[in-house]
């Protein structure tokens, strides 16, 4: 029996797509599922999977008031991003602070549910939240992080004890509003495409989630790795032509709105067929 303290997954990185785009994604996920995978996910869930989809981002809290009371509980950190070598495969390579370790934690988590009827009900909900939060976390573009890039990773620390920042954590300008450029992508890279429906993740479910029948088998053809290098190669363009210090507009954002829409419903459509295939 795998213990619940095993499964845990603490939060480092910020909310990837944010709100809004973790629960589109869910809810192209909810609207592809089989009957018994949609039962089941309802049974151990008893919600749906836009309700849940934020959880992994949201243990913060929950981590630091329980920290030491739970047995192994030092044990459970997992990060929520992944690193691509040059050729966008999947790297063991991971950043000083751990950073880099999402595929592994996916494929623990799906190989867990796959024996979800030799786990305790509790250990499945767990599982079956972070399969549902990771799939998101996996095609947004700054949880990407790729070796090509010499500022990949955060810098030496210098004398002062600070470390150059990784290429996704930039200082950048929305609005004249100062983020990160990971922030960025994961509170307004969506958002901004329909600002009036910013909220309405509903909306951006039917915008984003039409597809055939064929298209979604195309979509969801091979396995994680395969799925890796698809949405490496699909997000590397946001990192073109970037910089500190820049002042992004919602042209730039409406520039890579198509490959935003491809990303969320490839990772809906995937996110289904694990847990159709999960829950047979």
């Amino acid at each position: 029996m795998i213990s619940i303290c095993a499964l845990m997954l603490c939060v480092y990185e910020a909310e990837a797509w944010g709100v809004l785009g973790h629960r589109a994604i869910a809810e192209i996920a909810e609207q592809n599922l089989t009957p018994e995978a949609k039962s089941a996910t309802k049974k151990y869930l008893n919600a749906s999977l836009p309700e849940v989809a934020l959880w992994m981002d949201r243990t913060a809290s929950w981590t630091k008031k329980h920290k030491g009371h739970i047995p192994g509980w030092e044990l459970t950190s997992v990060w929520h991003t992944l690193v691509v070598d040059e050729n966008y495969r999947v790297s063991l390579k991971t950043t000083p602070k751990g950073s880099g370790k999402l595929v592994p934690a996916l494929k623990m988590c799906i190989d867990n549910l796959k024996n979800y009827r030799n786990l305790t009900d509790s250990a499945v909900v767990v599982n079956l939240k972070c399969v549902v939060h990771m799939m998101g976390d996996m095609h947004c573009p700054t949880h990407i992080y790729y070796l090509e890039f010499p500022d990949c990773f955060p810098g030496e620390k210098d004398a002062s004890g600070k470390r150059t920042p990784a290429r996704d954590r930039i200082p950048v300008y929305f609005n004249d509003k100062k983020m990160t450029y990971h922030s960025f992508w994961d509170g307004v890279g969506i958002t901004q495409i329909y600002p009036e429906h910013s909220k309405d993740y509903k909306f951006f479910a039917e915008k984003f989630g039409k597809a055939s029948a064929k298209q979604k088998a195309k979509i969801c053809k091979g396995g994680i790795d395969d799925w890796v290098y698809d949405s490496a190669k699909s997000c590397r363009p946001v990192y073109n032509n970037v910089k500190a210090g820049d002042h992004l507009d919602r042209d730039f954002i409406l520039s890579h709105s198509k490959m935003t829409q491809k990303q969320c419903l490839k990772a809906g459509c995937r996110l289904a067929y694990v847990l159709n295939e999960c829950f047979k």
